[in-house]
C-alpha cells in the first residue's frame, strides 16, 4: 500500500524492542491488578505459531492486564495472582477458578450473563422439580448477591 520495503527481520526487531520497553509498565499494571479487591477474569483461546494458547484477561477498576500463556489451567491464576490473593473474582464457571478458590482465600462471584443463560437452559426443562425450582432461583437472584466460597 505504501510501497515501502521492510524486511521480516526488521519487523521482528521492532516487535522485540516494543515488547522489551513494555515490560516495566506491564509489571506496574500487574501489581495494581494483583492488589485489587475485585477482579473480572476470563480466558480465550488463540493460535500462536499453529499451537493452542490462551489469552487471559485480569481486569480491576484501575487496570487491565492481558497475559498470553500456553495453559488454561489454574496454575496461571496461582502464578499471576499468587496463593495469597484474597479478593473476589467475577468469572464464568470454568473449573480453573474453582480449583484456585479451593486452594486460596479468593471468593468467586459468577458472571450474571452466564448464570442467566444456565437458568434459562434449566427453565426449558419440563420435569416437575425443575419447573418448581427455577422460579425460586430467579427470585433469589433478584433479592441476593450470589457469591461462592
Amino acid at each position: 500500500m505504501l510501497h515501502i520495503d521492510v524486511s521480516t527481520g526488521y519487523i521482528a526487531n521492532v516487535v522485540r524492542d516494543v515488547s522489551d520497553s513494555l515490560a516495566a509498565p506491564f509489571e506496574d499494571f500487574a501489581a495494581i491488578v494483583c492488589n485489587s479487591v475485585h477482579l473480572h477474569c476470563d480466558e480465550t483461546g488463540l493460535k500462536k505459531n499453529g499451537k493452542k494458547h490462551w489469552v487471559w484477561v485480569f481486569r480491576s477498576n484501575n487496570a487491565t492486564v492481558f497475559k498470553v500463556t500456553s495453559s488454561r489451567g489454574s496454575q496461571v491464576l496461582f502464578d499471576f495472582l499468587g496463593i495469597d490473593f484474597a479478593g473476589t473474582i467475577s468469572c464464568d464457571f470454568y473449573g480453573a477458578y474453582r480449583k484456585f478458590m479451593d486452594n486460596s482465600q479468593v471468593v468467586l462471584q459468577f458472571c450474571w450473563a452466564h448464570l442467566i443463560r444456565e437458568f434459562r437452559f434449566i427453565a426449558e426443562k419440563t420435569e416437575r422439580k425443575t419447573v418448581i425450582f427455577v422460579p425460586f432461583l430467579f427470585s433469589r437472584m433478584k433479592s441476593e448477591h450470589f457469591v461462592l466460597k
